[in-house]
């Protein structure tokens, strides 16, 4: 998986483009990619064969649709935004997957792409945008399983044309459903990854070398103004001061007090 990743971002990712590209659109541009590698080579065989088989008219939508994805990934390897180059090629293969399905070239084969449309449609464009996409495809599709007489498309049992529409719809709809998940947990980490980061900017600690007064023990600031240390730590840290007297200094202080000398004696008696 690692040397496959390294093959992807040296192919498909012409200079510096990957660091200048979103988290979401280089996830979107690995699986274009990887859909890429996998669906050209086979596409462009399978036309090829047609080619040679029944010639232009059964082959040409395969090679179109290989020769837009082809286009599709010389224009990511160069551009930072990668909207108009999805839109532009998944609208050519929606119009290719109708004219198939329309001019009936595989017996109803040509109806099973259409699974794997929606899921392709809310990986790209998000639920929003790519419901739009799945219904700008999903409505002229039913009306043409409905109505295959019309348009003298092939006809598909009456009982198999529900069952069809319905389970079309139930594959939109969770890829929309999956979609949606995918989208709001990714605004949910990325709301944590924010809060993180302010709370470690907020964060406060002393580093680095402090100008302290050898005599009174005052700190000098970068303004050149000199704090007690007790006000510079305060400023610059979450610590708090609770003043006191340690042992050493209170003999210092009061070592020659009656009351105190009293007092250490009873202690000491104790």
């Amino acid at each position: 998986m690692k040397y496959y990743k390294k093959f992807l971002e040296s192919f498909f990712f012409q200079g510096d483009l990957l660091s200048k590209i979103s988290t979401e659109e280089r996830r979107k541009r690995y699986y274009v990619f990887t859909m890429a590698v996998v669906t050209i080579p086979l596409v462009l065989g399978y036309g090829i064969a047609h080619l040679f088989q029944n010639g232009l008219q059964e082959s040409w939508a395969d090679l179109s649709v290989a020769g837009f994805l082809i286009s599709t990934v010389l224009v990511l390897r160069r551009s930072q935004d990668g909207r108009y180059a999805y839109r532009i090629g998944v609208a050519s293969i929606s119009v290719l997957l109708l004219y198939n399905i329309t001019l009936d070239l595989y017996q109803g084969g040509d109806i099973l792409w259409f699974y794997i449309y929606p899921f392709f449609a809310f990986f790209l464009f998000g639920g929003f945008e790519g419901l739009i996409w799945v219904i700008f495809i999903m409505i002229p599709t039913f009306l043409i399983i409905l109505f295959p007489e019309a348009i003298n498309s092939f006809a598909f049992h009456p009982e198999f044309r529900l069952r069809l529409i319905i389970s079309l719809t139930i594959v939109s709809f969770t890829g929309w459903l999956l979609e949606s998940l995918r989208h709001n947990f990714f605004l949910q980490v990325q709301n944590q990854k924010r809060n993180i980061e302010t709370a470690l900017e907020n964060i406060k600690t002393l580093q680095g070398l402090l100008p302290i007064c050898s005599h009174c023990k005052k700190i000098r600031d970068d303004k050149g103004y000199w704090s007690q240390i007790e006000s510079y730590v305060s400023k610059h840290s979450e610590a708090e001061f609770s003043h006191s007297l340690c042992p050493h200094c209170c003999d210092e202080l009061y070592g020659d007090e009656n009351w105190y000398i009293e007092n250490k004696d009873k202690e000491d008696e104790k």
